[in-house]
Order: structure tokens, then sequence, then C-alpha cells
């Protein structure tokens, strides 16, 4: 997407955005693809589509056919756009159309690659570091891949195709050799030529023979879904796996959805500290825009951290994605609420209010400390700027996380201190709560040594959440 596009749709325009989304979602054309879309997000749901690995590469060519023939579609649109100045402005609407279409199907592929590998964020966090693949029809070598793929998926092994996802960019397919949760064994595949995996790599290495940045990116993501190592520049982290109970409001949010989906627009406190706003962009368009707004509870207090599915939207329609965020296609909400989430018809907004935050985990024995002045200096870099040396030999470039970790803290009674602002972004992403938040919190607590600093790379285990 061209920064034009980024200006335009911006989810702080108000009642432009409401009109932008209206032009591209709206429109029949967008609309004939929901049915069959919501059909998709079923049956990656299905649990039977995980327990045999040729039905479980099968879901994923079919998701594949209909992606390359919108990107197709998409290119064509540009091109003829050039050259038709009278029905330009109509094809490049029609091209952005097929481009958010795209992105939802690859959407539902995250969906099966956080399935397939167990839910576990670490794993993805790390399978996400790296450039958007880019188009998939009429890939050099994508003949390969699926040849391959075939071969070990009838030996047994469940299969990821991974330019068919947003959020797996490193090698080009991605293997469970011993079922589903399994350690992903990456692969890279090119035409005529054999498969690349970090066996042949290592004797690369070994005996001194050229080896691509491709293939050690690869070789650096594999060793650390492996070892569970977090490379930050010269050092290793070790990966701390945190078991705590589930505390969301999470199928909360999907009821404002579908409340939504029926009235146009519906809001609701889920806790003291967090607002959720839904609005279905077809049918408010239908109404009184500014009366149905109006008639939405409101809440007074300072936001601390929003987030809108627009911006997820928007995220992924530029090429990017957010890093070991789960993808809305694993939330538990009904088929159609999902549907309409990642395809732009529906819109969800989260607030957390400072004040009744920071008195939710009072009430929990912790403060949470916010450096104002920070906060307000605080410009986090694109996700293009994040990812721009990933283009070098490393996969993981030499760099400080120390900035937005000094934002917000949480201190508990002994003097302990856990950087905070992850986990309350955390909460307007992923509709968490206080308690989830403290239970983290108390299980580093109970793990720190007295007068050592530390730093850990947690991993949330709460695959219980998800469907």
């Amino acid at each position: 997407m061209e920064k034009d596009d980024i200006i335009q749709l911006h989810r702080h325009d108000g009642r432009r955005l409401i009109a932008e989304s209206a032009t591209l979602f709206a429109h029949p054309y967008y609309q004939q693809f929901l049915a069959p879309f919501n059909d998709l997000v079923k049956a990656t749901k299905d649990r039977a589509n995980y327990k045999d690995p040729k039905r479980h590469l099968g879901m994923q060519i079919s998701l594949l056919d209909s992606l390359k023939s919108l990107e197709q579609t998409a290119s064509t649109g540009k091109k003829q756009a050039r050259t038709d100045t009278k029905a330009a402005a109509e094809l490049v609407e029609q091209s952005k159309r097929n481009n958010y279409l795209s992105k939802a199907i690859k959407e539902i592929a995250d969906g099966i690659a956080w399935r397939t590998f167990g839910y576990d964020r670490f794993t993805m966090r790390i399978l996400s570091q790296a450039q958007s693949p880019g188009h998939t029809w009429n890939k050099d070598g994508q003949a390969t891949e699926l040849k391959y793929a075939k071969i070990a998926a009838s030996n047994g092994a469940f299969m990821l195709l991974n330019d068919l996802t947003n959020c797996v960019r490193v090698g080009d397919i991605t293997m469970a050799p011993k079922g589903i949760g399994d350690v992903p064994y990456l692969t890279e595949l090119k035409k005529g030529k054999d498969p690349i995996t970090v066996t042949t790599i290592l004797e690369k290495l070994d005996t001194k023979q050229a080896v691509t940045k491709q293939q050690l990116r690869m070789f650096q993501a594999q060793a650390a879904i492996t070892f569970r190592k977090f490379p930050v520049g010269k050092d290793d982290l070790d990966v701390t796996d945190v078991v705590v109970p589930l505390h969301d409001v999470i199928s909360g949010a999907g009821a404002i959805a579908k409340q939504a989906i029926n009235k146009g627009a519906a809001a609701r406190m889920l806790t003291p500290y967090m607002r959720v706003e839904a609005m279905d962009i077809p049918k408010l368009m239908q109404l009184d825009y500014q009366t149905v707004m109006d008639s939405l509870m409101r809440a007074e207090g300072t936001i601390i951290a929003e987030h809108t599915t627009y911006d997820h939207l928007i995220t992924s329609a530029n090429g990017e994605t957010e890093r070991a965020s789960p993808p809305y296609t694993i939330f538990p909400w009904p088929a159609e609420v999902i549907t309409r989430v990642i395809t732009g018809e529906v819109i969800i907004r989260c607030d957390i209010l400072l004040e009744p935050l920071q008195e939710a985990f009072k009430a929990f024995g912790w403060e949470l400390i916010i450096d104002r002045d920070a906060l307000e200096r605080y410009e986090p870099s694109t996700e293009q700027q994040a990812i721009a040396d990933v283009t070098s030999a490393l996969l993981f470039p030499p760099g400080s996380y120390e900035e937005m970790a000094e934002l917000m803290w949480l201190r508990n009674s002994s003097g302990f201190r856990l950087s905070a602002f992850e986990f309350v972004v955390s909460m307007a992403r992923e509709y968490l709560t206080v308690q989830h938040v403290v239970a983290v919190a108390n299980a580093f607590f109970l793990q720190a040594t007295r007068g050592q600093a530390a730093t850990v790379y947690h991993n949330i285990k709460d695959g219980r959440r998800w469907s």
C-alpha cells in the first residue's frame, strides 16, 4: 500500500474513515466474498483438518488458489489504471479491494500457522521476523514447493506453505515432522536445486562454502526456536515460559461486535478500565451516523492505550505484521464476527483508561508507574524501519529495547519492578485483564533475586484461549 493510501484511511480521520471504508468494504463486489470467507474461517477452525497431514495441506492449497487469483486481479487492475484514464479511479479502488481480500486470506492462513505450531508465541515471533515475500501468483519455484510439501505430507509430516501466510516469513515451507505443536523445521526451496535445511547450511559453514544471507537468517531462526533462545545483539536471552490462569474479556469483545453487526454500532465497559466499541461499516452507512454514535456510552478518563482492528488491517495491507500477536482468526469469536473483522467490515476499538487501571493494579498490591514525559516523546519506529537491517546477514540486528521498557513500570511493596508497557498494549490488543498481568508479574517476582536486575524473554503459554 502506498503512503497516501495509509493517510486516506487513517483511523483518526473520524467520518472520513467511515466514508473511505464504506467506499472499499461496502461495495457489492467486496461483499460477495463474505460468505465464502466465512466458510473458510469455519473450515480452518475444524479440528479434523489438523489430524490428517494431507487434509491439512489440501486446505492450504485451496486458500493458495484463491489468493493467487485475487493478487493477479489486483495487479492487473493497477496496470490498466495507468493507461485507462477514464476508468482509472474505479480500477484503483477495485485493486485496493482485491488487496484487502488477499490479506484476509493470509489472515486465515495465519490461523492455520498458529494452530499448527501449538499457539506458541515465541515460535511465531521468530518466524515473523523478516520481510514479506510478496505476491504468490506467478512465483518462480512455487511448483517445487508444492511438490515437496505433498511428498512430505504423504509421509506423515504436517506442512505449512509460508508464502500463504502473513506471519511466517523465514524459509519457503515449514514442517512439523512429529505432528501439530512440534518444533518447526525450516526449508528453503529453489527451482532445480536441492532443498536447503539447517543441516545443509551447517555443512556449508563447516566446509567454508558460501552461504547466502537468506540461508544464514534461516539458520539463526532455526537455532532460536530449537534451543529456545531469543537473539538480542551478541547475546541470547533464555525463553521463560509462563503459564498463568486465564483472565480476559475477549468473549465480551466478540459479543459487542455481534451487537454492532445487528445495530450498526455498540459500546460497553468490559471492565472499569476497558471500553470496547464496535462499528459495522455497511450497516452504519444505512443509518444516521451521528445519531448512532451519539447514543453510544462514553467513558471519562485518560486513555493510556488504545488499539483497533483497523490498526491490524492497515499493518497487514502495508505488507507488515504485528509480531507475536495472535491473528483474529484464532480468537474464540463466531465465524461471522471474525470474517467481518478481517475484511474490515467491522471495526473494533479498545481503550484502556489510566485512572481506573491504576486503581485496579493497586487493589492487587501493585503500583503502575508511568513516565508521562517519556511517553509523550516516545515515537516507535515504523515496521519498515524496524526490519530494515534484516536485509543484512543478521536476522536480529543489535539494538536497544530499553526506550520502550522505561515508559511504564509495575512495582510491588517489596520494591520489585517490572516493565509494563508491553502488557498494557497487549491488554488493548487482546482484551486482557489486570488479573492476567498481575499473575504474570507475580510469576516473575517469585523467580527474581533481590538486588539483581535481569532481562528475560517471557513466553505466555495461553493456547487454551484460542480456537
